[in-house]
């Protein structure tokens, strides 16, 4: 198999597994997406910086700052106003992440706002505020355009709580299982590691009793209290994370169901289905401090597109054309990837880790040939891979 060659059609996109290298297999590849379906799809606000909690890999460093912000709900509603106002683009999700928003003083109140729009609401939260049981939050819980994305890194109580602290596990706990009585939309998400990587099957196997349908996870990042040493001896790759799932579904393929919200969900769509949902690394993102990014890995002045707190028509429109220039040069057509016999497929790399690498962020992603041993992985094993993606689509 380590033989076999990968042959990919720059212009159909269109892959195979051979013992030879085609022709077509050279050149630049024409870009998948229309830049304009994806730019103003979803957007992240981080609405505070406040934490309850203060976990050792948090690439935030939300409890390493000394300056409290929490952006007022009625700055939210008018850049909500002035994306779902903008001609020619459809605003579907909004991400709320801190910090802790559902510490946010005005969090009820936001999130009735955005479900008033009728935009999807995605929270991701820690799942240890009070605010989950109480009567005037009932109603959120009870919405299915609310999905509570809650992390959870082990089933394990003494894991969990070696990276979010002592009790958390027994608190998070009751709290999820709180969510899941009121039947509410609830993925739960791990950051997978050396320390829980061995405990996947039986965490995924904790989720399906309590009838949890979702389950995402990401490698560590080597960024913000992950850096260097905690990084090194805990990371993971992502196709060694791959490689342990392909076991598991190999023993149980009903967990496929359970991963679809994942990269390796977006990689197989992208390698089966013709006119996939392509995965967007650049989104409009609001920090703690109102000020505008393209991406919440990029909080940088050279990045900076502007501030909430200063906006009207103008200056929206003004800060649009210019994330969208900065997503076609960064992400759709970045020189490094459009020559890559995966750039079809591939979810891309963290932009936080490729900054400290490169600030021009021209140069490969730093797990870049960790992300195209994934792709080789799948393509490969592309009957197994097909089968894998057909159980995610709950297709027999």
């Amino acid at each position: 198999m380590d033989n076999l060659f990968i042959n990919v059609d720059r212009n159909t996109y269109r892959w195979s597994v051979d013992y030879e290298k085609h022709k077509y297999n050279s050149g630049i590849f024409k870009p998948r997406v229309n830049i304009d379906d994806y730019l103003l799809i979803h957007s992240s606000i981080a609405i505070t910086n406040k934490c309850n909690l203060n976990c050792i890999y948090c690439y935030k460093e939300v409890n390493k700052k000394t300056e409290i912000h929490e952006i007022p709900k009625e700055e939210i509603f008018n850049y909500i106003n002035l994306l779902t106002n903008m001609d020619n683009y459809k605003l579907k999700t909004i991400q709320l992440i801190g910090g802790e928003p559902l510490i946010h003083s005005e969090i009820i109140e936001i999130i009735d706002f955005l479900l008033s729009k009728g935009i999807q609401v995605r929270i991701s939260t820690n799942g240890m505020s009070d605010i989950i049981k109480k009567p005037e939050f009932k109603h959120i819980l009870n919405d299915t355009k609310v999905e509570f994305r809650v992390s959870l890194d082990s089933h394990i109580e003494s894991i969990h709580d070696s990276f979010r602290g002592k009790g958390t596990f027994k608190k998070l706990i009751g709290n999820i299982e709180y969510l899941c009585q009121h039947k509410c939309r609830l993925s739960v998400k791990s950051v997978i590691t050396k320390s829980n990587i061995k405990d996947l099957k039986p965490m995924l196997y904790f989720l399906k009793e309590r009838n949890i349908s979702n389950f995402a996870y990401s490698a560590l990042y080597n960024l913000g209290s992950a850096e260097d040493k905690f990084y090194s001896e805990n990371y993971i790759s992502n196709s060694d994370i791959l490689l342990e799932i392909l076991n598991i579904l190999e023993e149980d393929p009903s967990l496929a169901k359970l991963l679809r919200p994942n990269i390796l969900r977006h990689v197989l769509d992208s390698l089966f289905i013709k006119n996939p949902y392509i995965l967007s690394k650049m989104y409009l993102y609001v920090n703690y401090d109102g000020n505008i990014y393209p991406q919440d890995q990029l909080i940088y002045d050279k990045f900076c597109l502007g501030n909430i707190y200063k906006l009207n028509n103008d200056i929206f429109g003004d800060i649009v054309s210019r994330f969208k220039d900065i997503k076609l040069r960064y992400e759709i057509n970045r020189k490094e990837c459009l020559e890559c016999d995966f750039y079809p497929f591939c979810v891309k790399g963290n932009y936080g880790e490729l900054y400290k690498k490169d600030e021009k962020l021209l140069e490969c992603f730093p797990n870049c040939d960790d992300l195209k041993k994934f792709i080789s992985i799948l393509m490969k094993n592309g009957s197994n891979s097909r089968n894998i993606l057909l159980k995610m689509h709950n297709i027999s």
